[in-house]
């Protein structure tokens, strides 16, 4: 169970979203990959995101810092 205001932070794969600072969203977590949905009633705060490497199959990677905000 993750608090209100704990940060947490999620390598996603680049799908060319950039998650914008103070934009709310969701975490989808479906399969072992983590997905980030814009919802205006989310339970997380963009506090950053970045560009974060690629993975060894080519595809890129964001890292996105969220914080729990509900």
């Amino acid at each position: 169970m993750t608090e209100r205001g704990t940060i947490v932070t999620h390598d996603v794969p680049d799908v060319g979203t950039w998650y914008t600072e103070g934009a709310t969203v969701d975490v989808d977590q479906v399969t072992r990959d983590v997905h980030i949905v814009t919802d205006p009633d989310g339970d997380y705060e963009v506090l950053g995101c970045q560009h974060a490497g690629t993975r060894p199959d080519g595809r890129s990677l964001l890292q996105v810092q969220l914080r729990k905000i509900r």
